[in-house]
């Protein structure tokens, strides 16, 4: 018989998959219709008793400023320090104390998307949600993918979020935020003008 907490560690990431699943079928859908867009990223929380698991996927150039593998020694120490930043989450989406959160587990990695046409042609059509396009050149694009387990010692003091994330990283502009619990799943947005998340009516 599995463990009560190990159970709930295993659902929670269960669901988180099944999440990241359903986002990654939305994004390929996005990218077949428009060009890929920089500053939004997405944020997935699953709230399992007194555990609470995160999923965070960002562009590349919103964390770093460029989306090909870094090849410079100054580009190769901006992702290492990335990923330390990221791996940090309670730095950079803040709980209430009364929740008691601490991180159990995290991991932290910038996936290349090798199978971007742009990846083997050189060219892309950028959109920056700003109404011009970029060529990036070469790469293609990236993302910095990031997952976390919170120990809490009561979760039911999860009503609020606030997001450093964005002082932390001055090219993101928005994060969309997706929050299941056993009330069911809501979605908010958060953005760099819009930095406070009120979730009393999602615990």
């Amino acid at each position: 018989m599995r463990h009560p907490n190990h159970l709930a560690a295993t659902l929670l990431f269960a669901a988180l998959a099944a999440m990241a699943a359903t986002a990654a079928d939305a994004h390929s859908k996005k990218r077949e219709a428009k060009a890929h867009v920089h500053g939004r990223g997405t944020l997935a929380i699953v709230v399992e008793g007194n555990t609470v698991g995160l999923e965070l996927s960002v562009p590349a150039h919103d964390i770093v400023g460029f989306e090909h593998a870094p090849k410079s020694a100054a580009q190769k120490s901006a992702v290492a320090e990335a990923e330390i930043k990221l791996g940090s989450i309670l730095t950079l989406v803040k709980v209430p104390e009364a929740a008691g959160c601490t991180i159990a587990k995290s991991a932290v990695q910038m996936e290349q998307d090798e199978a971007d046409a742009s990846a083997k042609s050189g060219k892309h059509d950028h959109s920056h949600g700003h109404g011009h396009s970029h060529d990036h050149g070469e790469g293609g694009h990236a993302e910095f993918k990031a997952t976390y387990e919170l120990a809490c010692s009561d979760a039911r003091a999860l009503t609020s979020l606030a997001f450093p994330y964005f002082a932390a990283f001055p090219k993101a502009e928005a994060l969309t935020v997706t929050v299941v619990t056993a009330k069911g799943q809501a979605q908010y947005e958060v953005t760099r003008t819009r930095t406070q998340l009120d979730l009393a009516g999602a615990g």
